[in-house]
């Protein structure tokens, strides 16, 4: 399958529904239902994320959030277990900042809840920064990371 990004270490391919969505299914944990909820038995994210040929996890970015301002996205993703921890996430996140123009976005935004060490981690190593000038009311536990994306 055609990679759309790669930096060496982890690679971005189209999300297969076919042969992709059941090993999502099967991949959610207590971590990843903790923090992104129940997963969905339909899963359909943007991206999958890989390393040396595996699925590790996904990465998603949606417009369609109600608390979006316009040029935003709510950017979204889940490493699996046994593959966290090594700074795939963080890799994924720079790589969709780097070419993710098409959907015509400007930021791709963090939600992230302050208990969650290891999303804020990430954040920062993305070289996402903290948009202190948002708050988001349906997210009261959370704060509000930002990405710049690449205008091509």
């Amino acid at each position: 399958m055609q990679h759309l990004a790669l930096d060496g270490v982890v690679a971005l391919r189209p999300f297969d529904a076919a042969s992709d969505r059941q090993a999502i299914v099967d991949a959610g944990d207590d971590e990843s239902r903790r923090w992104l909820g129940p997963e969905s038995s339909d899963p359909a994210p943007t991206y999958c994320i890989e390393v040396e040929g595996t699925m590790v996890g996904w990465i998603d970015i949606d417009g369609d959030q109600p608390w979006l301002h316009p040029g935003e996205g709510n950017l979204g993703y889940c490493i699996f277990p046994g593959h966290r921890r090594h700074g795939y996430a963080a890799r994924a996140v720079r790589l969709m900042a780097s070419f993710r123009q098409a959907a015509r976005l400007r930021w791709a935004l963090l939600v992230i809840d302050v208990a969650n060490a290891a999303s804020l981690g990430v954040a920062r190593a993305s070289g996402a920064r903290l948009r202190s000038d948002r708050e988001l009311l349906e997210f009261p536990t959370s704060v509000l990371y930002g990405i710049e994306l690449s205008q091509g």
